[in-house]
This record gives C-alpha cells, structure tokens and sequence, in this order.
C-alpha cells in the first residue's frame, strides 16, 4: 500500500506536467489546416500590353496625314472608297507577252482604275537599259517612265523592258497617271519640291496602292528570259519607300471605314502587308485615345 502511494505520487505530477506541456506545444504550432501549411502568395495585376506604334516616323507620318487630307479636298471621299486594284490574273491582258497593243491593253485598264480618259493618252515605247549594261553598273538610276503633256493631250513614254513584269509596269503607268491627274489637270506644278512624291501617294488614293507597295521594293529582272541573270537586281520603284505607301494604305482604309485588315491585303507582299496591319492598329488605337473625331493623329481641323 506504501508503494502504491508512492507510485502515484510520482505519476500523477508527472501526467499533468505532459499534459500541459502538449497543450502549448499545440497552440504554439497552430491548427494544421491548408490555409496555414504556405503563406498566400501575393496577387499580380496583369501588365498592360503596351500600345501600338506607328510603322513610320513622325515626320513621313505628319507628311503623309496632311497629303492625305488634301487629295481628299481634291478628289472626294467616293474617289478612295473605290474598289482597290488587285494585281491578279484578270487584270492583264492575256495573253502578256509585252506587244505594244498588250501594253496598250493595260495603260486602258489602269486608266479606268484612275479616272483617266484613255483616249486623251498617247503612249510610247522606249528601250531602257538592258542586262548587260546594268552589270556594268552604268545606268545605276534610269526613268522607266516619263510623262509630257502636249496640248489636251498627255503623252506616257514606257520602258518595254518592263512588260516583263507587268505588275511592275502597272506601276509605273499608274504613277505617269498621277501626272496627267495632278499635272495635267492643274491641281499642283513641278515647283512644288514633294510633286513626285505626292504622285505616288496620289496612286494609293485613286486606288492602285498594292501595285505601287509591291513594286517600291522589287526583284526585278529586265529584257527577254534568256538574257536575265539569277539572281534579279533587288530596285526600288518610285519615289516613296515601301513603308510610306503601306502606311497611305492604312489611311485609305481609315478613310474607308475599314478598322480590321481588308481582303484584299492577301494581294500584298509580306513586308508592306506587315506594316499595313501594324498602320491599323495604330490607327484604331490613336481614334480610341482621341475623342476630338480627328480622322487621322496629325490633323489639324478636318472631322468625318
């Protein structure tokens, strides 16, 4: 009986100390539950991506939003929103072997596309320089076109070493064209320092743009297929570079009232169509950003 009291003597004590000592053990750890194992991870807000930018600098930009604006004033908004232009099968002649009647065939077709008058063109052929003097490196800038006017008349020299590209060469009738619209119809004079220019950005207004975009930056071969070498030379065509008229593309579309690429894109080059979507997008962006109703960033007071 003395050992039994003893032993529970020692025993209960000891229990008791054990038992608190797992008591605060376990408000020490906390309750084991999920929302305790890991702190919450803080939350990230999602990064806005950052807006689109203009596929041109700031100065061709301003440059071709205020030409735009004035070939509006000259031609109206029926002119622009035209049916565009397309470089397929349907729009040459065929057959295109570069006779004078099929080159003919095509300064008529371009010539409806631009409002012209076909029966107030002459035409003339030249022969540029061919493979072998271009090898030489002795014509490095040559006129593929030139334009006169003569009267009523207008008359359109063409180089016939171009028929072996006839999208090339509808370029470059549409750009003589642009002559016989701004020139020979008075709108502008040589005096002006940008009339060139102005007449490539005439072209993408009077709706032959896609030729005039792929053919500024061109691999361009010249005279009969026997004679051109492999590879072509890479040349540029015109006096507007490929971004500059991709860009007029998309103003043309702003003035259409096309915000999505159009369908006719796919007619295109990759580069100009690239720079074409980019033109777009900063334009919707640019009109989203701008409650005043300017058609385009850079103008001044003109309004739909």
């Amino acid at each position: 009986m003395i050992y039994l009291l003893a032993f529970l003597g020692v025993m209960v004590p000891l229990a008791a100390c054990l038992g608190y000592a797992a008591m605060h053990d376990s408000e020490r750890r906390g309750p084991r539950t999920a929302s305790a194992a890991a702190p919450a991870a803080p939350r990230r807000h999602p990064v806005a991506p950052a807006p689109p930018t203009c596929p041109v600098s700031r100065e061709r930009q301003v440059w071709i939003e205020s030409s735009m604006l004035w070939l509006v004033k000259q031609f109206g908004l029926d002119t622009v929103r035209r049916p565009v232009a397309l470089p397929t099968p349907d729009f040459f002649p065929v057959p295109f072997s570069g006779e004078r009647r099929e080159i003919r065939a095509l300064l008529t077709r371009v010539c409806k596309v631009m409002q012209v008058d076909p029966l107030f063109i002459w035409m003339r052929l030249f022969d540029g320089p061919d493979t072998e003097e271009l090898s030489r490196g002795e014509a490095r800038r040559f006129a593929v076109g030139l334009y006169l006017r003569a009267w009523d008349f207008s008359v359109i020299s063409l180089d016939r070493m171009d028929a072996a590209a006839p999208a090339v060469l509808a370029a470059t009738i549409a750009h003589e064209l642009g002559h016989v619209r701004l020139l020979g119809e008075d709108r502008i004079t040589t005096a002006r320092k940008d009339h060139e220019q102005l007449t490539d950005l005439a072209t993408v207004y009077l709706g032959m743009g896609v030729f005039t975009a792929n053919a500024a930056l061109t691999s361009h071969h010249r005279g009969p297929a026997a004679d051109r070498p492999e590879p072509g030379w890479i040349m540029t065509h015109g006096y507007l570079s490929q971004s500059d008229l991709a860009y007029a593309l998309a103003c043309c579309c702003r003035l259409r009232g096309e915000t999505r690429e159009p369908a006719w894109a796919e007619q295109l080059k990759p580069a100009p169509r690239r720079t074409l979507v980019q033109g777009l997008a900063y334009l919707a962006h640019a009109a989203g950003a701008d409650d005043t109703g300017k058609v385009f960033p850079t103008a001044g007071h003109y309004r739909r």
